[in-house]
């Protein structure tokens, strides 16, 4: 395509008449004209039959074409020229012995063109296996194996282009040679033509030409080698520059590839971190419901204690109150004895005590026994106390023994209540017994002033014998008892009134014993109920201090644990603060290495497109055109005049070779 493309533009320059391929046609054909040889049609045939005999055209076993024709068309001079003068023709056919040297020099040309063609498939190719080679990931166990054998095809590539290079230097110098001495031979041919032996300004000029034209190929060929030299110059620093870019590339991968997996240990590293901060606050606020259940627990159970304390505050309280109650109502033996003793007193007068003492003891208003009396009442309402106090069982009853007492000291008050009335009664009727004594008296001083003295009564009887208490008999009238002597009255009297003293003080005398025996056993039973309430009320307030001493190191226990899970919490927060600060630095630093990455990813990036841009320009046809454009310019005009001019030869002898195979297959098509 370059090649068609330099062609087109070698044509159009041509047909503007601006540019020195028009002059260098115009030249040759002026050459050519001098050399024209009136040969018939028919020998210049036999000729171009007898060049192309010596020429394989076919194609070889590796399918590629060995054939100038082939060459020309994969350049594109054969399509793009047309042959419009047969000046190679009439310089070939100038002599019988200029012919052989014209076709090693076609040959040695197409042999040049070939090579070259060979080298530039095989710069494609390696650069091919080079693109291939670069896509291998390096350190991939996976493509080790291709990569040396991409290597190693990399290798026989470069030797091949070498050995190419090499015959087309070879190829190169043959031509320069054969040119010069082809041009050699046939400068005397030229110098023998009619025109220039006539004139001797031709000759001259003739002269003048062909030095100048050995100069133009002397330089022509000094151009080539140095344009050669500059073209493998050119091609080890391509090659260097290639070999450069593919190891920047393949570091550039290695560092992206360095900095993915640093990207995932970051990746990795945030997320056990996020996980291990999740787990931080899963624990966290299970140790905080954790110590709201122990507040809850905590304050519930200072409530319950507090409860407690107070129940049991009150229970002591109660407990040294009825104690202070009962240390204060209890009585002692000695006053019990006392007490006994002047009841005694008072219930059992002396034996020298006389009738009108115990009259005077009456006439006070005051009975006998009436201070025991109001000292059993006294005691009854102290024992209630201390049975209300005491508090019973457990569903509000009296306990048994107190009711006990308590029906022991009402049978006692009931005894004592009936003994009063018994006595009142009894009073009642000594009453009556002196009234009517005294009535009797009245009326027996009277009948003893009015009647004799009578014989003295007879003593009382003595009997000791005890008789029942009867009620006292309503006293007699006046008119029963008229014929009753005084003295019979007082002996009746006083026989009753001892034998009612003696009754009354035998069974005042049995009851006290029985009251006695009765408040002895009573006082026995409350001491006993006493100490066992007293041995309670040791054994409460020893369960109460254990249960101070319980409460004490439950406080302080409380106290402590409360201590304690404070001093977790605040460790807990300083701790979660440090996790806390840590993941802000983290994530500070995670974004400067993201900013930082995402720069380098973009420094990276902008290095990867400009490398790209870089090999697909070096890569590409434009870079092509460039360096054919920049080798047309730098080069000289006679480099290019005469590449002009075999590319002009190759497509006149490719349309006679056209001409002829059409003239030999003709007669073939109409048979």
């Amino acid at each position: 395509m370059m090649n068609r493309r330099q062609s087109s533009d070698h044509n159009s320059q041509c047909e503007d008449g601006k540019d020195w391929g028009t002059c260098s046609r115009r030249e040759i054909s002026r050459r050519n004209s001098y050399h024209v040889d009136r040969r018939s049609d028919l020998d210049r045939r036999q000729d171009i039959n007898r060049s192309s005999i010596r020429r394989d055209f076919t194609r070889s076993d590796d399918g590629r074409s060995r054939s100038p024709t082939s060459l020309v068309n994969a350049t594109g001079c054969g399509s793009s020229r047309k042959s419009d003068s047969p000046s190679f023709a009439t310089m070939q056919q100038a002599g019988a012995a200029s012919c052989p040297p014209w076709r090693e020099l076609t040959e040695l040309l197409c042999d040049k063109m070939w090579c070259r063609v060979q080298c530039e498939q095989e710069k494609k190719r390696e650069k091919k296996l080079c693109d291939d080679r670069g896509r291998c990931p390096p350190g991939n166990p996976e493509t080790t194996h291709y990569s040396d054998i991409l290597r190693l095809q990399i290798e026989r590539c470069q030797k091949t282009r070498k050995k190419w290079s090499d015959l087309m230097n070879t190829a190169d110098d043959k031509l320069m040679a054969g040119i010069v001495q082809l041009m050699e031979s046939h400068a005397p041919h030229m110098l023998t033509s009619a025109e220039a032996a006539n004139s001797g300004v031709e000759k001259e000029k003739l002269d003048v030409k062909l030095e100048s034209l050995r100069q133009t190929v002397d330089a022509w060929v000094k151009q080539g080698k140095q344009d050669q030299e500059e073209n493998n110059k050119l091609s080890a620093s391509t090659t260097f520059k290639l070999s450069a870019t593919t190891a920047a590339q393949a570091k550039l991968s290695k560092e992206t590839e360095e900095l993915k997996k640093s990207l995932e240990l970051e990746r990795q590293r945030n997320d056990r971190l996020a996980k291990r901060l999740e787990d931080i606050e899963h624990k966290f606020n299970a140790l905080s419901q954790e110590q709201d259940k122990l507040a809850q627990e905590t304050a519930s159970n200072s409530l319950s204690c507090g409860e407690n304390m107070t129940e049991c505050s009150g229970k002591m309280k109660q407990v040294m109150q009825r104690l202070d109650a009962i240390s204060v109502n209890t009585i002692t033996r000695g006053e019990l004895s006392s007490a006994l003793e002047q009841f005694d007193n008072v219930m059992a007068p002396p034996a020298d005590a006389s009738y009108t003492g115990r009259q005077e003891a009456e006439a006070q208003g005051l009975p006998n026994g009436h201070k025991t009396r109001n000292y059993l009442r006294q005691l009854s309402t102290a024992l209630d106390h201390v049975s209300s106090s005491l508090g019973g069982n457990a569903d509000g009853a009296v306990p048994q023994c107190i009711a006990d007492l308590q029906d022991q000291v009402s049978s006692c008050a009931e005894s004592t209540q009936s003994q009063f009335k018994e006595i009142l009664m009894i009073s009642q009727s000594l009453k009556t017994l002196e009234e009517s004594i005294s009535c009797l008296e009245s009326a027996a001083r009277e009948k003893q002033k009015q009647s004799p003295a009578l014989p003295p009564a007879p003593p009382p009887p003595s009997s000791t014998t005890t008789t029942p208490l009867l009620p006292t008999p309503p006293p007699l009238p006046l008119s029963a008892s008229h014929g009753v002597s005084q003295q019979d009255v007082d002996m009746q009297m006083t026989r009753l009134a001892a034998t009612l003293t003696d009754s009354i003080q035998k069974n005042m005398q049995e009851k006290l014993a029985k009251v006695a025996e009765q408040l002895g056993s009573f006082i026995d039973k409350e001491r006993r109920e006493r100490e066992q309430a007293s041995h309670k009320a040791d054994d409460s307030c020893s369960k109460v201090e254990s249960l101070q001493q319980s409460v004490d190191e439950l406080r302080k226990y409380t106290h402590d644990s409360s201590s304690k899970q404070d001093m977790m919490c605040d460790y807990l927060i300083n701790q979660l603060k440090q996790h806390k600060e840590g993941m802000a630095s983290f994530d500070s630093r995670l974004q400067h290495v993201a900013m930082e990455h995402a720069q380098t990813a973009d420094e990276v990036a902008m290095q990867l497109r400009v490398v790209n841009t870089w090999q697909s320009n070096f890569t590409t046809k434009p870079l092509y055109l460039d360096i054919v454009n920049h080798i047309t310019k730098t080069l000289p005009n006679g480099l290019i005049r005469q590449v002009a001019v075999l590319a002009a030869r190759v497509d006149a002898l490719e349309s006679q070779l056209r001409m002829s195979e059409a003239a030999t297959k003709r007669p073939r098509l109409t048979e």
